[in-house]
């Protein structure tokens, strides 16, 4: 059952970040054409009802490229599906680079409940190698701030900047984010001395932001997240969390439906198309993703031994797919990704037994409001 649908706005990007999965020759526009068929295709879906209101809830993310270029053409789009359909629940969001979410456009967001997720890669040292346009994103990034006090950022990480991650951190919460993730490049680079750069820098982080927990100021931290879960909720964790191919699907520019987001930049290896807009799914791949996902947190023999496995999501589909050729096979870019979740878990347990040691209030009210069983 699928009930959101990540729609690539367009294949152009007002950037040129090195690191991005989506690098393609082919700049597909915007379609209005497109965008509408994908929203009659979600709408034919079995609903997924919201307990809270009773109305059917239908999520659309607008993806990219930058899906800012087409500001205009996007309003459009939001304001005459929820006037049609007045008994659907739209949660409409986007993710952006934040060079062109003005105030005026994120204040029409805030009042129209579309939600942002700002992508924004840190400091200035890092900004400026990573993606560039410091300035713009830093103004835009307050305003941000100032219309969702509880909000949060999405940085990329890579080899080269890892080591500046601390900084990064401590910069964001310095201009108001409550929450931030801090996500690895799944890229080229990743050597031994990089994701030993990366530990370093992640155990930094972890002495400070126990002390910020002693403090009693809680701050959101992605790579904790799944460990601490893990930790408290033993029994809860399944593999991949994000539903790709099962309860999201990916709309690209030509109308093709692929298990997310990622796969839907030109030149993709169709064996991992799932359909197209015209004819629906004829892909079998839902179904054996579904499979796969029923098996738990397991991909490989090592898993078995892993003291990290019930706070791994397993390898992303994407990656494998691209490295080699099958959606569930880990390949060599997988490797780096399983010591960051060995690390991620070793310093979620270090930070538990010192915080569960000096009685932090402040951890024990986030984290299960109640004793661990470990």
């Amino acid at each position: 059952m699928f009930s959101r649908i990540d729609f690539q706005t367009t294949d152009e990007c007002n950037l040129n970040c090195a690191f991005c999965y989506s690098k393609t020759d082919v700049r597909r526009p915007y379609s209005r054409e497109i965008a509408d068929s994908a929203m009659e295709f979600i709408l034919k879906q079995p609903p997924l009802i919201s307990n809270r209101s009773g109305r059917r809830i239908v999520s659309w993310g607008w993806m990219g490229g930058e899906p800012l270029l087409y500001w205009p053409q996007m309003k459009e789009f939001m304001e005459q599906w929820r006037a049609a359909c007045p008994e659907v629940e739209f949660n409409f969001g986007m993710t952006s680079n934040m060079v062109l979410a003005t105030p005026e456009v994120q204040q029409w967001c805030r009042i129209n409940g579309v939600s942002i997720q700002c992508s924004f890669d840190g400091c200035r040292a890092v900004q400026e190698i990573q993606r560039g346009h410091f300035d713009e994103v830093e103004v835009n990034a307050k305003e941000f701030i100032r219309l969702n006090p509880r909000g949060g950022v999405r940085a990329t990480i890579t080899p080269d900047c890892a080591h500046l991650y601390p900084e990064s951190v401590k910069y964001f919460v310095g201009l108001g984010f409550k929450a931030i993730s801090g996500v690895p490049a799944s890229c080229d680079g990743w050597t031994e001395a990089a994701i030993e750069r990366y530990g370093a820098a992640i155990r930094q982080i972890t002495n400070w932001w126990i002390e910020e927990m002693m403090k009693g100021r809680f701050i959101y931290l992605w790579h904790f997240r799944r460990a601490f879960a893990a930790l408290w909720n033993p029994y809860r964790q399944k593999r991949r969390p994000c539903g790709a191919g099962t309860a999201m699907i990916g709309v690209d520019t030509a109308g093709n439906l692929w298990p997310c987001h990622r796969f839907c930049h030109a030149g993709m290896n169709e064996t991992f198309k799932l359909g197209n807009l015209e004819i629906g799914i004829t892909s079998n791949l839902p179904e054996r993703i579904a499979a796969w996902d029923a098996r738990g947190p397991y991909c490989a023999e090592a898993c078995n031994e892993c003291p990290a496995v019930n706070a791994c999501g397993g390898p992303c589909m994407y990656v494998a797919a691209s490295e080699t050729g099958d959606l569930f096979q880990m390949s060599r870019r997988d490797w780096p990704f399983c010591q960051f979740n060995r690390l991620y878990w070793a310093e979620a347990m270090r930070a538990h037994a010192i915080l569960n040691r000096r009685d932090c209030k402040t951890y024990l009210k986030q984290f299960g409001g109640h004793r661990c069983r470990r």
